[in-house]
C-alpha cells in the first residue's frame, strides 16, 4: 500500500475553521447539570404528552361527549372538569406539537383551543362540554402524525 492512500493520522487533524480544538471540552463542566435537568424535564413533559395522546380514557372521554347519546346532566360538571384539565396538558405540550410539524402553522389551532378552555370555565353546559371536547380533539388531530 503506498504512502499516498494511507488514511490520514485523525489525532493531528483540525479543522480549518473556528472549531476549538479536539481536546476541548464542548460544554464548561458547570454547565452540564443544568443542561441534564432541562433535558429530564422535557422528557417527562414529553411522557405526560404522550400518555394524554394515547390514552384509552382520552378518547373513552371524547366518545362520552360526542356520541349521538348526550350525557346527563348530572355528569357535565365532571366531564368540564376532566376535558377541561385534558385540554389543557395538550396545550401546555404546544413545544411537542410544533416540533412534530415543523413546516406547519399550528399556532391558529392552539389558539382556537385556547379560546375554548378560557370560555368554559364560565359555564357547565353540555354545549360547552362539546366545545371543549372538540378543542381536545383538533389539538389531538395537530399531535398526530407529521405530514
Amino acid at each position: 500500500m503506498s504512502t499516498s492512500t494511507l488514511p490520514p493520522d485523525m489525532s493531528r487533524y483540525q479543522p480549518q475553521c473556528g472549531m476549538p480544538p479536539w481536546t476541548s471540552s464542548v460544554l464548561p463542566p458547570e454547565e452540564i447539570p443544568d443542561i441534564l435537568r432541562q433535558i429530564g424535564e422535557h422528557l417527562a413533559g414529553y411522557e405526560q404528552f404522550v400518555a394524554d395522546t394515547d390514552s384509552e380514557g382520552t378518547f373513552d372521554l371524547l366518545d362520552e361527549v360526542l356520541s349521538d347519546r348526550a350525557p346527563s346532566a348530572q355528569r357535565i360538571p365532571y366531564l368540564t372538569a376532566r376535558l377541561s384539565a385534558l385540554l389543557a396538558r395538550l396545550l401546555d405540550a404546544e413545544r411537542f406539537i410544533r416540533a412534530r410539524h415543523p413546516d406547519q402553522d399550528t399556532l391558529p389551532g392552539l389558539g382556537a383551543g385556547r379560546r375554548v378552555l378560557e370560555d368554559s370555565a364560565e359555564t357547565e353546559t353540555l354545549g360547552s362540554v362539546r366545545r371543549l371536547a372538540l378543542a381536545a380533539l383538533a389539538v389531538l388531530e395537530l399531535a398526530g402524525e407529521p405530514l
